[in-house]
C-alpha cells in the first residue's frame, strides 16, 4: 500500500514540474517573440515632436524658434528622404522603333569582275510584316558605264521589268505580290572601263495599307579581278 501512494506521489510530482517548466518555456518564447517585434516595429514621430525637435534644434543654433524656421527645417527633412523613382512626368518613355517590312539584299556568285565581261547578280527579298503590300520598287544603280542584259527570273512575276540595254538605273516593280521569299536574277554588262572597286547602290519603295515608305539598301562592292599576264 505505501508503495502505491509512493508511485503516486512520485507521477504526481513530475507532472507538476513539467507543467511548471512548459509555462516557464512558454513565456520565455512569448517575452522574445514581443522583443523582436519591437525591434521590427518602424519608429512613428508626430509632427508635434518634430515640431518640437526642430525647435530645440533652432534654438540650439540659431536663437529662439519661429515659425518659418521650423518650416524651414522640416521641409530640409522631407527633402533628405529618399527619392522613390522618378513620377510619370519625369520618367521618359521611348517608343519601340517599328523593323523594316522587307529584308532586301544584294549578292553576286563572286565578288570580282572582269572588265568587258558579263556578271550575274541577285535580289533576294523577303517579307517581315503580316498581308500583301500595295506594291514594292526595287531601283538599283550601277556602276558608270554598265548595263543590263537580261532579267533571267523573278520567283514572283514582276509588273514593271527594266529593258535590256538599259544603263546605270534599273528599276524592278511589283503590284500586290503575295508569293515571298522573292529572288530575281539578272546579269550586266561590264563596263571596259570599270574602277577597281565598282559599287551598286539602290533603295526600295512599298506601300502597305496605303503608306508609302523608303529604304536605302546596303551597298554591294565588287572588286575588278587581277589581270592575267600572257607570255
Amino acid at each position: 500500500m505505501n508503495k502505491k501512494f509512493a508511485w503516486f506521489g512520485f507521477l504526481t510530482g513530475m507532472l507538476c514540474v513539467s507543467f511548471l517548466m512548459l509555462l516557464l518555456y512558454l513565456g520565455f518564447q512569448l517575452e522574445r517573440k514581443q522583443e523582436e517585434e519591437a525591434k521590427n516595429k518602424p519608429a512613428v514621430v508626430s509632427e508635434r515632436a518634430a515640431s518640437r525637435t526642430a525647435g530645440a534644434t533652432l534654438t540650439a543654433i540659431d536663437g529662439p524658434p519661429t515659425e518659418e524656421k521650423i518650416a524651414a527645417l522640416l521641409s530640409e527633412g522631407k527633402a533628405d528622404a529618399p527619392s522613390e523613382g522618378p513620377t510619370e512626368k519625369t520618367r521618359e518613355v521611348k517608343a519601340p522603333q517599328p523593323p523594316s517590312a522587307f529584308s532586301i539584299r544584294r549578292s553576286a556568285p563572286i565578288r570580282q569582275f572582269v572588265p568587258g565581261k558579263d556578271l550575274e547578280l541577285y535580289l533576294h527579298i523577303s517579307k517581315r510584316e503580316e498581308g500583301i503590300p500595295d506594291s514594292l520598287v526595287i531601283r538599283d544603280e550601277l556602276p558608270s558605264g554598265w548595263a543590263l542584259k537580261e532579267v533571267a527570273r523573278s520567283t514572283t512575276p514582276m509588273t514593271q521589268i527594266p529593258e535590256s540595254g538599259k544603263k546605270e538605273s534599273l528599276e524592278f516593280r511589283w503590284e500586290k505580290p503575295y508569293k515571298f521569299p522573292i529572288t530575281v536574277k539578272y546579269s550586266v554588262q561590264v563596263s571596259e572601263e570599270s574602277e577597281a572597286v565598282s559599287r551598286i547602290t539602290g533603295d526600295a519603295t512599298w506601300v502597305f495599307d496605303g503608306k508609302e515608305n523608303t529604304s536605302t539598301l546596303a551597298v554591294l562592292d565588287l572588286y575588278a579581278a587581277p589581270a592575267v599576264s600572257v607570255e
